[in-house]
C-alpha cells in the first residue's frame, strides 16, 4: 500500500480520503455491513459485541470477554477487548435470527476468546443446535481442546462441521511464557483432540490448528507443522504482527526474507 497515491487521514475527527495532497471526500470505515451497524438486541446489547463479519462468515463470540483476559493471564500478542457488554444465549439467538434474514454470508464461526477454563461446551452446543435448527450452513468451531474426548462426539452430533484447536505455539515451554493462560494446556490434550477429530471429520481440511510464525526457531516451527500434517491436521500459518494494546506491541515481526524462506520449506513438507 505504500505505493498507492491514496491515503486516509483523520481531519476534524473524521476519516478523510486523499489522493496525494488532494482531499477527495470524507469516508466511513466499518467492519460491519450496513445491515448490522447500530443494531442492538431487545435487551440493548450491540450486535457487534456478540458477532463480527469476516469475509464470508459470521463469527459468534460465545463469551463477552475471554476468560484468560478476565483472569489476567492473556496471550501477550492478543488484542481482544478486556471489557464488553454482558449478554446471554437469548441475545445470541436473536442476532443469529437477524443475520440469517438480513445478512449475506456463507457460514458461521463459533469462537473468539475462550468461554471458560473448561471450554464452555454447553453454550457452544446450544448455539450450534440453534443454528442447525434454522439452517444448513456450515458451522466452524474454534476453541481450546476438550479434556473429555466424548465432547467432540456431542459437537459433531449438534451440527459442527469443522473444528480448529489452535496451538499458536507448538513449543509448550515457549507457549507458557507467551500465553500464560492458554499456553499451559498440555500438548497431550491437543493431540488427543486432533486424533479423535480426524476420526469424526476426516483428514481433508476440516480439522485445523493455527501456528504463529515469528517466535520459535525455524526448526521447531517446521517440526510442529510436520507433526500436524502427519496426523492429518491442516496447519494454518499466521505471521506474527505486533498489535496495539498488547504486551508485544514493540516486538519486531519476522523479516520478509525469513517468511519467504520458511514458505519454501513448507512446500517441501
Amino acid at each position: 500500500v505504500s505505493l498507492s497515491p491514496f491515503t486516509i487521514d483523520v481531519v476534524n475527527h473524521r476519516f478523510t480520503l486523499f489522493w496525494e495532497e488532494i482531499k477527495i471526500c470524507e469516508v466511513i470505515i466499518s467492519f460491519m455491513p450496513n445491515e448490522l451497524i447500530n443494531q442492538t438486541t431487545r435487551s440493548g446489547v450491540p450486535y457487534d459485541s456478540i458477532i463480527n463479519l469476516a469475509n464470508d462468515r459470521i463469527r459468534i463470540n460465545p463469551a463477552p470477554v475471554c476468560i484468560y483476559k478476565v483472569q489476567k493471564t492473556p496471550c501477550k500478542f492478543c488484542n481482544l477487548p478486556v471489557e464488553n457488554v454482558a449478554y446471554n444465549l437469548d441475545d445470541i439467538k436473536e442476532v443469529i435470527d437477524y443475520c440469517l434474514k438480513n445478512v449475506n454470508f456463507e457460514h458461521f464461526l463459533i469462537g473468539g476468546g475462550t468461554y471458560s477454563l473448561t471450554g464452555g461446551w454447553e453454550i457452544i452446543t446450544n448455539i450450534t443446535r440453534y443454528i442447525r435448527s434454522k439452517c444448513n450452513k456450515n458451522i466452524y468451531l474454534m476453541s481450546i481442546p476438550p479434556k473429555e474426548i466424548s465432547v467432540l462426539d456431542e459437537l459433531k452430533d449438534a451440527g459442527i462441521t469443522e473444528v480448529a484447536f489452535n496451538l499458536e505455539i507448538f513449543n509448550r515451554k515457549l507457549a507458557a511464557d507467551l500465553m500464560p493462560g492458554k499456553g499451559t494446556i498440555e500438548l497431550t490434550y491437543y493431540m488427543s483432540a486432533f486424533k479423535h477429530s480426524i476420526k469424526l471429520w476426516g483428514n481433508t481440511g476440516c480439522v485445523r490448528s493455527l501456528l504463529i510464525y515469528g517466535f520459535d526457531s525455524d526448526d521447531n516451527f517446521l517440526n510442529g507443522i510436520e507433526q500436524l500434517c502427519c496426523l492429518g491436521v491442516q496447519p494454518i500459518i499466521s505471521i506474527f504482527r505486533p498489535l496495539e494494546n498488547t504486551e508485544l506491541r514493540t516486538q519486531n515481526p519476522p523479516a520478509t526474507l525469513d517468511i519467504f524462506t520458511i514458505y519454501q520449506e513448507f512446500l517441501i513438507l
